[in-house]
Parts: structure tokens; C-alpha cells; sequence
């Protein structure tokens, strides 16, 4: 059986300072592997992060003798947040913190200190193993991690550290099982909803009611529910029948939306009061 992976951090002084090495046991063989200086921003701590993640990746089996350590491949922790410095402001805040919460709570907890040669299919397929048996989240929520972590590795691509991206392709990803969709495709049953949602505004306070209002702007207009949420009274123009989507999934895509015609004018007309708390 080989010797259990070990290994130590080197230090030695020369005319421009400290410079730090490694010298560990790898595959029944000791080996050694040159970090940097300090004038090259090592110091003593990250040395020792360095050589704690390399006996990691040797214990999983991993590791390959021909990889470099250290300097073109850093940890994934390090690399997701300058990627994450340089993409956050291109979203809204919702879908910003949707991101960011994907990061920190499954991503970043499983791959962070993975360097990013370390991260391949295998270990890819064992991340979503190991979320399955965790059961806190949906197999779909899997996926969207599975696709937060492609984009990340698209990147690092991009900028040399990767040949391929192990988290791309179908086999990566999880099957679900999809209901069936429903969908309003009658006026009738357009109408049978709204008639519903006034029922119930009838009986309501004057603070819980426009749910038909709330539904005709979100049936004529074709909004998401987060933009119906954002309006204000300054984005809708009742004469020329638009509303002005300023808060879309990203700022790029703000939009004009126009209003269908509808045979039921009472919540068309109501709709600009009642989809907003904003003035």
C-alpha cells in the first residue's frame, strides 16, 4: 500500500527575500514543487493553503505528476470571485442575489479550494452525487448550480487555465421530470379568472385588493411578475396603451410592452394603480 500523501512547507532566503517551495509524498514517490517569492505575493499562510490543497487533491486521486502548482492554476474560490467582481453589476439585484447565493452556498463550499485542473468530470459528477444525497435541494436547482459553474469555467477558458469545461454537456446534468405546462388559451377562461380575482376584491380591504387588476396587467401586457412589482405610476401611458418595463431580468433588455385590447375595461384601466407602491 503507499505511504499516506504528506508533506512540508520549504523556506529560503535570497537576496530578494523569502521564497517558498513545497515537498510532499505523491503516488509512493516524494516529489517538490517550486511556489515563489515574496516580492510574487506568497507568504507563509498561502504556502501552507497551497500544500493542504495538493495533498487533497492527491488523497482523491486527482493530482498529476506533470501539473504545475501554484501560479497559472489558482483555486476556484479565488478565480469565481474576480469572475463575480467583473460580471455582478451586469444584473439586476434579484437575479444578482440568486447568483451569488449559488456560489457561496453550494459551489464555492464543494469546489473552493479545488485548483481548477483539479476540477474535472469526475469530480463534477461527484458535486452532483453528493447534492443528491444532501436532499436540500431540487434536482433542477442542481442544474442551475451545475450551469453557474460552466459559466465560471467558460472563463477560465478563455483566459488559458482550462482546455475544456467539465461541467458542460447533458451528461453532467440531472434528469427532472417536468409537469405538464397549463396555460390560458381561451376567453373564457381569461374571463373565468378575472371574474374570480373581483369576487375576491369585492370582499377585500382597500389594502389587499387589485387582484384583478394585477392579473389583467400581467394577461394584456405579458409581463414577468417581478416587472409587474417594479411599476410606477411614470411607466405606464394609458392614452398610447404602453407600459415601460424599466427593471427587466438585466438592464439591458428594458422594454416597451404594449397592452392588448381587452372587452373588459374596468381592470386595464385600474391596473396603473394598483401594480405599484411606488410614485
Amino acid at each position: 500500500m503507499p505511504r499516506r500523501a504528506t508533506g512540508s512547507v520549504l523556506e529560503r532566503q535570497t537576496k530578494t527575500g523569502t521564497s517558498f517551495a513545497l515537498r510532499f509524498r505523491a503516488y509512493g514517490k516524494r516529489r517538490y514543487a517550486g511556489l515563489g517569492s515574496e516580492a510574487e505575493g506568497w507568504t507563509r499562510a498561502r504556502a501552507e493553503d497551497e500544500l493542504e490543497a495538493l495533498l487533497d487533491a492527491v488523497r482523491r486521486g486527482v493530482w498529476a505528476p506533470t501539473q504545475r502548482v501554484g501560479r497559472r492554476d489558482p483555486q476556484f474560490q479565488a478565480f469565481v470571485w474576480q469572475w463575480w467582481e467583473t460580471k455582478r453589476l451586469e444584473f439586476v439585484p434579484a437575479t444578482r442575489a440568486a447568483y451569488e447565493a449559488e456560489l457561496r452556498n453550494h459551489l464555492i463550499p464543494f469546489f473552493g479550494r479545488h485548483r481548477l485542473s483539479q476540477i474535472t468530470a469526475r469530480e463534477v459528477d461527484r458535486y452532483r452525487r453528493h447534492k443528491l444525497q444532501e436532499a436540500r435541494i431540487r434536482p433542477a436547482y442542481i442544474n442551475t448550480t451545475l450551469t453557474r459553474l460552466g459559466q465560471v469555467l467558460d472563463v477560465a477558458i478563455d483566459y488559458g487555465l482550462m482546455t475544456h469545461n467539465p461541467a458542460r454537456g447533458r451528461r453532467r446534468r440531472l434528469k427532472v421530470l417536468r409537469t405538464p405546462s397549463v396555460y390560458l388559451d381561451s376567453v373564457a377562461q381569461i374571463v373565468a379568472m378575472l371574474d374570480a380575482a373581483s369576487a375576491l376584491d369585492a370582499h377585500s380591504s382597500a389594502r389587499t385588493d387589485g387582484r384583478c387588476a394585477l392579473l389583467a396587467t400581467l394577461l394584456f401586457a405579458g409581463l414577468r411578475s417581478n416587472e409587474l412589482c417594479e411599476l410606477s405610476w411614470r411607466d405606464v401611458d394609458l392614452v398610447g396603451h404602453r407600459i415601460t418595463v424599466r427593471e427587466a431580468k438585466t438592464p439591458a433588455v428594458s422594454r416597451l410592452a404594449s397592452t392588448m385590447p381587452s372587452s373588459r375595461p374596468r381592470p386595464v384601466a385600474d391596473a396603473p394603480r394598483t401594480t405599484s407602491a411606488r410614485e
